[in-house]
């Protein structure tokens, strides 16, 4: 009875946990579809937001373009304004004369205008029948100025005659000490002002609005033409709360439809400039995107819950299997059992010195590795100690190999009985043996632990198969961090110790001395070698194209300097730069530079190569050389060069110390024609007022900035800021480190005006760099 109540029981679990699985596919495949949904829902209205974000910002970018073109275009009226001042102070026959000679030249203003205190006209450039409609603001304008005393710009009434529509009259008050009060009549050629932005493409649904201070309409600017506002046009939904506000961006309707837009007041004249997108074009193609989601996830879900139908079809006939599978479930369980006894076996025999019983090199190296780790985060030492025995070769070939195997498994027992358990002991092969002693207090401690192994292996090894023998070990000792945190480098300085013990004296311990390093030996070779490379010519200049974005055409060079050592071979700045500049020679060395990227310029003008601006780099401790100037302009003198054949290029660091003084120095420089290159822009202190004072003509963007500029929304917008700030300074930019197709795209839609990096060329020699001048024009990583 009881072994039926057992059956049973085992089936209804058995029946459950098939009953379970079968659900839980069927659970799990629907809690990913609505995980799938969720997360797709979510995204798409992120996407959405970031869509309009940047409407937002290049609404408010462009709007900021437009003012800054049109307040450049009013500011011009400020000349007719003093010379009217002049007509009613001075002289009005001189003060007629500019104008009409000024007025001659203007494409912006076509016609000029004097009213006097009487609101009557007593200088027009041309008559016009318009005159007397503008009276009533002209004296509207007289008396605020009468009361006020302040010159307000005011727009007139436009004339609905259809060849007088793009012009339109700005009158501003004028006056003197003397009180007499006039009004200058200013007529605006909107068709001139607006050209620039015929040919802009603001999208489908795109209009820049130019708006009066009270929200009237005059113009508008859609892509590919320019209409003047009429009465059926519809009524801007703005309000005073919008026009109170200088710099505004929001949502607005236009034309009935919702629009994103940007209102920016152009102070101080009466203008309003408002950029517009319809929202729905904007997110066009996040439609489309939504639409591409929605049917790739019914699709993924139906197959998801399809293939869930599936596992639930193939579980029924496991189901059915099952009971066929646990009736050789006991053999298989035995079966496991003797291999893991195996394989035990087999891990203990690879892992296991056959002769000693110690560790060895491989299991070593796993064991070391972890303990390395565990004393790094418990902040201990660790040393690896290489041991190797004097004479056993002698010994081992004299009494035989039975004698050297029963010496070594002496030792080895000698060590593990001496050592702690949590220390490691090994035997790399032949009579080397490898210790690392783990969890060390001090460095102090390894001294008496060497010892005690010098004294222990030295003690005589007694009746070995009828002989006594005494041998002796060197030991050579490297110390983790100190001498490294990598066990093969470890290992690597203490052998290196070990032979430098054995030099020293036999049954003796040494340190691992850092000045055995290959690197500092290399170093110091450098070093001693360094006045008679620059006497020999072993530096050679590299150059790499700079690249003009709109045509790919090959604008310029940046010469970098190499090494190219007789042993070593070519050596790159980064391994004899900080070298030269820690031994004085650096100034030598930059001087060198100079030189020879003028001979090189000589060199291809006089093969007749279309040579272009070649730049070098100066260093601070150039910058502080008072001869600096005086060299650079004789170089370029004795190679018959122009000065605008040569660009030098600074970095933000050279500024840190003695600003002024480097400052005086690159005015000199740039007096005599050389462009100055500020280079590594942003990767140093950036600071605003260094672009801003210093003598400099291009700007450098630092590639830190350019290599994530796709998937960095930060650096996209420094990147583009920086851009818009050194074209509104006069300075052209250059990007560097460009490497990527989606890298010069974004540069060039920023309008940087040229990039630098592997995309196009890495640096390459002055042959190969000949070559690619005569191409002119470069392509992707033609080199």
């Amino acid at each position: 009875m009881y072994q039926l109540f057992q059956y049973c029981l085992n089936r209804v679990q058995q029946l459950s946990i098939w009953n379970i699985l079968q659900w839980g596919f069927f659970s799990i495949a629907f809690f990913v579809v609505i995980s799938m949904w969720l997360f797709a829902l979510q995204r798409i209205d992120y996407d959405k937001e970031i869509a309009l974000q940047n409407a937002n910002l290049t609404n408010k970018n462009l709007n900021l373009i437009v003012a800054e073109n049109f307040t450049q275009l009013l500011s011009r009226s400020d000349i007719y304004k003093l010379i009217a001042h002049s007509w009613l102070t001075l002289s009005p026959a001189e003060a007629e004369s500019k104008i009409k000679a000024i007025l001659a030249s203007d494409q912006v203003f076509t016609r000029i205008a004097i009213f006097d205190e009487n609101g009557q006209i007593r200088f027009a450039s041309s008559p016009s029948k318009g005159d007397a409609r503008l009276k009533p603001e002209v004296m509207r304008l007289l008396n605020h100025q009468q009361r006020w005393q302040v010159p307000v710009m005011s727009v007139g009434e436009i004339s609905s005659e259809s060849s007088e529509l793009w012009h339109i009259p700005l009158l501003i008050p004028i006056f003197n000490h003397e009180n007499k009060n006039g009004v200058l009549l200013i007529i605006l050629d909107l068709g001139y002002a607006l050209k620039l932005y015929q040919n802009i493409d603001i999208g489908e649904t795109g209009i820049i609005h130019l708006l009066k201070s009270n929200g009237q309409e005059l113009v508008q600017v859609r892509r590919g033409g320019i209409e003047i506002m009429n009465p059926n046009w519809m009524k801007l939904a703005l309000d005073a709360k919008h026009l109170s506000d200088d710099n505004w961006v929001g949502e607005i309707k236009i034309h009935e439809a919702p629009s994103m837009a940007s209102l920016k007041h152009i102070q101080p004249y009466p203008f309003y400039i408002l950029v517009s997108r319809e929202i729905n074009d904007i997110l066009r193609e996040h439609q489309s995107l939504k639409q591409k989601y929605f049917v790739v996830l019914t699709l993924f879900s139906l197959m998801l819950l399809g293939g869930a139908f599936w596992l639930n079809l193939m579980m029924q006939w496991q189901r059915r299997s099952f009971n066929m599978l646990a009736k050789s479930e006991d053999e298989k369980n035995l079966l496991i059992a003797n291999l893991e006894g195996e394989r035990s076996r087999a891990l203990d025999i690879a892992s296991k010195d056959h002769l000693t019983g110690l560790c060895n090199r491989r299991m070593f190296m796993e064991l070391g590795a972890s303990h390395l780790i565990r004393n790094k985060r418990a902040r201990s030492f660790s040393a690896v100690l290489f041991i190797d025995l004097d004479r056993f070769k002698s010994i081992n070939d004299s009494l035989g190999h039975h004698i050297g195997d029963l010496l070594l498994k002496t030792v080895a027992t000698r060590l593990q009985q001496m050592l702690r358990a949590s220390d490691i002991t090994s035997r790399f092969g032949g009579d080397e043996f490898v210790i690392m002693l783990t969890e060390l207090e001090k460095e102090s401690d390894v001294v008496e632990i060497a010892e005690k192994i010098v004294s222990t292996i030295a003690a005589p090894c007694l009746n070995l198969d009828g002989h006594d023998i005494q041998i002796l070990a060197s030991i050579g000792i490297a110390i983790s961090p100190r001498d490294g945190n990598d066990l093969q480098a470890l290992i690597r300085h203490a052998d290196l110790a070990m032979y430098q013990a054995k030099q020293s004296k036999s049954g003796s311990y040494a340190f691992f001395d850092p000045s055995l390093n290959s690197t500092n030996i290399l170093q110091f070779e450098l070093e001693q070698r360094f006045t008679s490379a620059l006497l020999n010519d072993e530096f050679v200049l590299h150059f790499q194209p700079k690249v003009e974005v709109s045509g790919f055409k090959i604008v310029g060079l940046e010469a970098l300097i190499r090494w190219n050592h007789p042993q070593q071979g070519l050596i790159y700045p980064s391994e004899f730069i900080p070298l030269a500049e820690n031994t004085g020679h650096i100034l030598d060395l930059g001087m060198w530079v100079i030189r020879a990227a003028c001979q090189q310029i000589r060199l291809w003008k006089d093969k007749q190569i279309p040579a272009v601006r070649v730049a070098v780099n100066v260093s601070a401790q150039q910058l502080k050389d008072d001869t600096l100037a005086g060299y650079i302009d004789a170089c370029i003198k004795e190679f018959g060069l122009a000065h605008q054949d040569l660009e030098i290029e600074i970095t933000e660091t050279s500024l840190i110390d003695n600003f002024d003084e480097v400052k005086s120095k690159l005015k000199k420089i740039k007096a005599t024609g050389v462009t100055v290159a500020l280079d590594d822009f942003g990767n140093g202190f950036s600071s605003l007022s260094y672009i801003k004072t210093l003598p400099i003509d291009v700007i450098k963007i630092d590639k830190a900035f350019i290599a994530d500029i796709k998937n960095s929304h930060d650096d996209a917008i420094i990147v583009n800021s920086t851009i818009t700030l050194a074209h509104n300074l006069g300075k052209q930019v250059v990007a560097e480190g460009v490497e990527t197709i989606d890298q010069l795209v974004h540069l060039k839609t920023a309008g940087c005006d040229q990039v630098q990096g592997y995309y196009f060329s890495r640096a390459v020699s002055a042959e190969k760099a000949e070559a690619l001048m005569i191409k002119e024009v470069l392509f992707h990583n033609e080199t």
